[in-house]
């Protein structure tokens, strides 16, 4: 059997998970990479990369991947191509559903699509409007031509059946994969920061987009502080919103109390060693850092936003904030640092659950699907 992935980057969440399925598939499979971009170099029994071409017009870009990625499924006899986000998929559906192939076609979405939309296309210009309906139309026409439609989270399967006109069958819900032996490891070594030492440590991991929502994390921590002077509060990562994030703390005088890494080197190690960690999101695709956190036996609270959280957590979970609930994040804070029964209890609780993410789990029922 061959299988042939299809990704703009080889980097990132759809990267790593792509990363994974090549550890944990059958060696006697042959796998191809298809790539839009070349960021690094990665070995990996039994496979081949390609990397396309790339040209600064949109409409030739599109018209040589869809006509290249046609070429080489039916030169190297693929079985089954699996892409990775919208643009790639769409464009595989173009390759083997509107050119002749016998290649089935498997998309993979990790996006909350409805939330994702309306956050890029939220100002109410014509001109908004036009790309937010053309993007929804492409969607809704392309994806239903798809053979299968893997998705990483119940909410996300909804949304593309009641907003998309997907059929239910045509929709899988495979959670994204972790490597839960690997993150107790790298959890194990000691955090350089200096503060590890002498504070308790609530921290935020994920892109400083508008959607992650760390103003809400941010002001959170400012009550918590009031409360319990031992606290600092570390973000972990990069992106547009830093400014303002930074402006946001140096109003609130925690220049001194709150501090935005871009990377680490042992990020699990990190949340091994924090009081907490906190997902203060207005939507996800799946929230991955939830899960890696109680891998590594570190509390986590959580808005109950759209859609991983709940997947992740149970609908039953006591640390779930609505969105925007600053107070209840603050509040939820206290209670797991000041409350060792509670924080004893969602650490036992969130280790029973987190070994359905387990990537030799979650690998073998992608391989079921596309076999």
């Amino acid at each position: 059997m061959k299988v042939a992935f299809y990704l703009d980057v080889y980097t990132g969440g759809s990267g790593r998970v792509v990363e994974t399925f090549l550890d944990n598939f059958d060696k006697n499979i042959d796998k191809l990479i298809i790539l839009n971009n070349p960021v690094k170099e990665f070995k990996s029994e039994n496979t081949k990369f390609i990397i396309l071409k790339k040209f600064r017009n949109l409409l030739i870009n599109l018209i040589y991947r869809v006509f290249k990625i046609n070429n080489i499924l039916r030169k190297n006899k693929v079985d089954v191509l699996c892409s990775m986000l919208t643009v790639p998929n769409i464009t595989s559906i173009m390759a083997t559903k509107f050119l002749p192939s016998k290649t089935k076609c498997i998309i993979n979405e990790h996006t909350f699509l409805s939330e994702d939309i309306k956050l890029k296309y939220k100002s109410n210009s014509f001109l908004n409007s036009i790309e937010k309906f053309s993007l929804k139309s492409l969607i809704k026409f392309f994806y239903r031509s798809s053979d299968k439609i893997v998705v990483i989270s119940n909410g996300m399967k909804s949304d593309l059946i009641k907003n998309y006109n997907i059929d239910d069958d045509k929709v899988e819900v495979i959670y994204t994969p972790i490597h839960v032996n690997k993150i107790k490891e790298y959890s194990l070594k000691q955090p350089k920061h200096e503060w590890f030492k002498k504070y308790k440590i609530i921290l935020g991991v994920g892109r400083l987009s508008p959607e992650k929502r760390f103003q809400d994390l941010i002001s959170a921590f400012s009550i918590v502080k009031k409360k319990l002077g031992d606290v600092k509060l570390i973000i972990i990562g990069k992106g547009g919103e830093k400014e303002r994030l930074t402006n946001l703390i140096n109003k609130l005088k925690l220049n001194k109390d709150i501090e935005i890494i871009e990377f680490v080197d042992e990020p699990y190690s990190y949340m091994k060693h924090s009081s907490v960690l906190v997902l203060s999101s207005e939507y996800e695709g799946f929230g991955m850092v939830l899960a890696e956190a109680m891998t590594t036996n570190t509390p986590v609270i959580s808005t109950n936003c759209p859609s991983g959280p709940e997947d992740i957590l149970g609908k039953d979970y006591e640390l779930f904030c609505k969105i925007g609930d600053v107070d209840c994040i603050a509040r939820n804070i206290i209670r797991l640092i000041k409350d060792k029964t509670l924080r004893n209890s969602i650490i036992k609780r969130n280790e029973k659950r987190v070994s359905m993410f387990d990537a030799k789990i979650i690998s073998d029922k992608y391989l079921d699907l596309i076999k």
